[in-house]
């Protein structure tokens, strides 16, 4: 009798050891899975992180290329300033050499007037 009691509370002890193997088993794949979850998680923040990367890099470089284009355009706008003034300048000098061609033309059909009145052979 001995021997059957022992074989119940073996096959008990046995029952209980498998379902707790199958429990912890259960366990194991919920980790493993939670596990794989985690690095499928941390290798897409890490492709995130490199795109956020890469983006800034490229932001960085488009903003010293505008700040480039800038200081490149108030050169040129300079340029052209002192371009502009300088016509402004040549232009208002052959004005002033505009109006004193006009005045010696002036000067000179007045002479020419007084002349031909003088060396008139009607007067």
């Amino acid at each position: 009798m001995q021997l059957a009691e022992q074989n119940v509370e073996l096959n008990n002890i046995l029952i209980a050891a498998v379902g707790k193997i199958k429990s912890l088993e259960e366990e194991l794949s919920k980790a493993v899975t939670k596990t794989q979850a985690d690095k499928t998680l941390y290798a897409l923040i890490a492709t995130q992180r490199d795109n956020l990367d890469y983006q800034s890099k490229r932001i960085v470089a488009l903003e010293k290329k505008i700040l480039d284009l800038r200081r490149e355009h108030q050169i040129q706008k300079g340029a052209m300033t002192k371009q502009v003034q300088e016509l402004e300048d040549e232009n208002r000098q052959l004005r002033e050499s505009l109006n004193e061609l006009s005045r010696q033309k002036d000067t000179w059909l007045q002479s020419k007037a007084i002349f031909k009145t003088r060396c008139s052979p009607n007067t």
